[in-house]
């Protein structure tokens, strides 16, 4: 191991140029094309290497279903796993004991159940009273105790096995080869630690702690998680590697990576200078040269992430690399395993890989469900990195290579397939609902939400998309349902087409008009989303001012001091959004809301606006009607006196005379039943009156009067319009004495 010796001196002295200002290192002649790949290429690498085999992922969601339809774990509480494998890797045959330590959450707890697939061969399952007795079906384990527990009572259980562990999928625990060198890994993500393992295996218990012991041939190094206590001599052909874990860790991150490794240290100094955490690289000796200064920015790496995350999470034990067969990197806590290919050794992979190490290894999302908390805010995680070390323009140029047209929903909903759970939309769209997020609350709120989360009751623990929300919800100080449910929940993104119109203001000044239209013909229809419009002035400061769009087709109305000579939509690009500037024009300015409200049998008039062309517009109606009553004057003067009672839609199309343009609004107009009275014969609905007795008079002496509401003038309620009627208002009228209803007259 001279090479581990002098490798570790010569970073201590490599690693102080990333403290020293402009300190920088050389580049390796040997480029790659990763080097130069979008956000959304490295993600979709990612992601296509976590859910590759399609024969395997039928096979575990058969295995994965019938596991879940018999689950009861919730009956008890993991707090340490005592990990003890000895690795043959002339048989390939995996002989462990595990012991689990754990809690009754329940009352009268006599049985549980314990993950670990039947092709693995129980030698013995032992407590300390003696040994247990256990069934088997559908991957587990039920093993019953030797007392019944209550809640808190703690119990321990520790199973013997061994077997060879089913290879597939993400390749769970794998015998394999490299150029004639023999590398033995693990990689459990999502439910694939059962197959190597006996454990738990569920994101929502996390045990406390872990002490884990590997055994192997001579010529190994084995990369685990936690701190590397020691290495000891096993036997004549084999030693052992014991690293304890003293952070709570879900299961899917224990991990193993074993071959004739290089090893070479780096340390991450913090509290200025004055202490430091070892960084571990295990890398195949071929890649050695290659992997010095792409692994090498991980120091820079871990002090970029903690300004805006807080110190690493896991500052007392240690972080590092390991290189295995497999086609991306997974984010094994403390101790990263990464493909011994270029991709392995990419500045962002380096970066999304470490930044897991806050979100997803001590913050995991609860459930599959929600692995845009891991997955997504790990992509977001980059553009972080970048932010921190370059400025606002890295930062926007990163996010600007996650901008593709993304399919599906951020939030899982089919959990059985592993190409689900692990797709691009989940990376990229997740990074953007972050970014959004940002833009949404603020800088100073999202500092606040960044201090809070990690710090949180979430802190070496688990949470769902809800919690998460809530706890935005609770930095903020208002509700985001609106927010989460189109971006979470729904598909796609906004298409707007927009256009704006400047015309001097009465008073001075100047008034913009922008018309903005949602297009897009997924759901939701129409996305709540505050936009930001950058005014332009000749000669004057540019006004950025923010606008509330949520309606599909919507005005809104600016007033400014000085004409801008430009807007511009989302300059800071906040938006996850198609967007197609249109010429103004002539555009539709009223909306439904902009529409009076009538009432029935009562005159109404009122104008649809537009800014621009020359009328005549000779409207016509595209679909739906106005109310019955009313009628559309070549001008856009809609009046009559209304009839019906309802909310009456109306798709209307109008002309411009001299070039021919078309613009067309969804509009409506609401028509409330009128306030009745009896006796107001001629419908004033101000009061009855001499006026009234002459209208009912013109009426039954064929004067010609049309009664308006016929009802009204039926004040003895008989259905009938008579002399009885006319009797009764002369009595209202002069003493006050007759008492009148409304009939039922029509």
């Amino acid at each position: 191991m001279t090479r581990l010796t002098t490798v570790s001196g010569l970073f201590l002295t490599l690693t102080a140029l990333f403290f020293i200002p402009g300190g920088t290192f050389a580049q390796s002649s040997e480029a790659s094309s990763w080097d130069t790949a979008p956000a959304w290429q490295i993600h979709r690498q990612m992601a296509e290497a976590k859910s590759r085999a399609l024969y395997d992922q039928r096979y575990v969601d058969r295995i994965v279903s019938a596991s879940a339809a018999a689950n009861t774990q919730t009956n008890y509480d993991v707090k340490f796993y005592d990990i003890h494998l000895r690795v043959n890797d002339t048989t390939s045959i995996l002989y462990g004991a595990v012991k689990m330590v754990a809690e009754a959450t329940e009352p009268g707890v006599s049985q549980v159940q314990v993950d670990l697939f039947d092709n693995m061969v129980i030698d013995s399952i032992v407590s300390p009273a003696g040994a247990l007795t256990y069934t088997r079906a559908s991957n587990m384990v039920t093993v019953t105790l030797d007392k019944a527990y209550n809640p808190g009572g703690r119990f321990s259980v520790t199973i013997g096995y061994h077997g060879h562990p089913t290879e597939g999928g993400f390749q769970a625990f794998s015998f394999g080869s490299r150029l004639g060198k023999k590398v033995i890994s693990s990689l459990s993500e999502p439910y694939y630690s059962r197959t190597w393992w006996p454990c738990k295996d569920r994101n929502d218990d996390k045990a406390d702690s872990f002490k884990i012991c590997i055994e192997v041939d001579t010529s190994f190094y084995v990369g685990s998680n936690g701190s590397l206590d020691s290495i000891r001599t096993a036997s004549a052909n084999s030693k052992r590697f014991y690293y304890a874990v003293h952070y709570p860790m879900v299961n899917y991150l224990f991990s193993v990576a074993i071959s004739p490794y290089t090893i070479w240290k780096q340390y991450y100094w913090y509290n200025a200078g004055k202490d430091s955490m070892v960084i571990t690289h295990a890398v195949y000796s071929d890649r050695y040269d290659y992997s010095l200064p792409r692994w090498g920015i991980t120091p820079v790496a871990i002090a970029m992430l903690s300004q805006s995350y807080g110190q690493y999470p896991f500052i007392t034990e240690k972080y590092g690399h390991s290189n295995f067969e497999w086609g991306g990197g997974m984010e094994h806590q403390t101790m990263t395993s990464m493909t011994g290919a270029d991709f392995g050794f990419q500045e962002d992979v380096v970066v999304h890989e470490l930044s897991h190490q806050w979100v997803g290894d001590m913050i995991t999302c609860k459930s599959w469900h929600d692995i845009w908390l891991n997955e997504g805010w790990a992509s977001y995680s980059e553009a972080i990195f970048y932010l921190n070390r370059d400025g606002w323009q890295g930062y926007r140029n990163w996010m600007t290579t996650m901008d593709w047209n993304h399919n599906g929903s951020v939030y899982v909903t089919d959990t059985t397939s592993v190409a689900s759970i692990f797709s691009r939309t989940v990376y990229d769209k997740g990074a953007w609902v972050l970014h959004m997020l940002r833009g949404v609350i603020g800088e100073t709120k999202f500092s606040q939400l960044l201090n809070t989360y990690f710090n949180s009751q979430y802190r070496h623990s688990s949470l769902t998309s809800a919690e998460f929300q809530a706890l935005v919800e609770s930095v903020y100080g208002q509700d985001l349902s609106w927010f989460f449910q189109e971006w979470l929940y729904g598909t796609k993104r906004p298409a707007y087409n927009w256009a704006y119109y400047t015309e001097p203001a009465t008073g001075g000044g100047y008034d913009t008009y922008i018309w903005v239209s949602q297009v897009q013909t997924t759901n939701p229809l129409v996305f709540q989303m505050p936009i930001e419009f950058a005014f332009d002035y000749s000669g004057y400061p540019t006004d950025t001012i923010t606008l509330v769009n949520d309606a599909r087709r919507e005005i809104l109305k600016v007033h400014t001091a000085q004409q801008p000579y430009q807007v511009t939509l989302d300059p800071g690009g906040w938006i996850l959004k198609y967007q197609t500037y249109l010429d103004w024009n002539m555009r539709i300015l009223t909306t439904s809301a902009d529409l009076k409200s009538g009432k029935a049998f009562l005159p109404y008039r009122d104008t649809i606006e537009q800014k621009g062309g020359i009328g005549p517009f000779d409207p016509t109606f595209v679909t739906g009607t106005l109310p019955p009553g009313l009628t559309i004057d070549a001008n856009n003067v809609i009046s009559g006196t209304p009839t019906d009672t309802g909310t009456f839609a109306f798709t209307v199309r109008i002309r411009d005379m001299y070039s021919g343009y078309i613009d067309q609004a969804d509009l409506s107009i609401r028509i409330n039943p009128a306030d009745y009275k009896p006796g107001d014969v001629n419908f004033s609905q101000f009061m009855v009156d001499l006026s009234d007795l002459s209208s009912l008079v013109s009426y039954l002496t064929g004067g010609g009067y049309v009664l308006p509401v016929p009802k009204l003038a039926d004040v003895n309620n008989d259905c009938l319009v008579d002399l009885t009627d006319l009797s009764i208002l002369v009595a209202y009228l002069t003493s006050g004495s007759a008492t009148m209803v409304i009939g039922c007259a029509s």
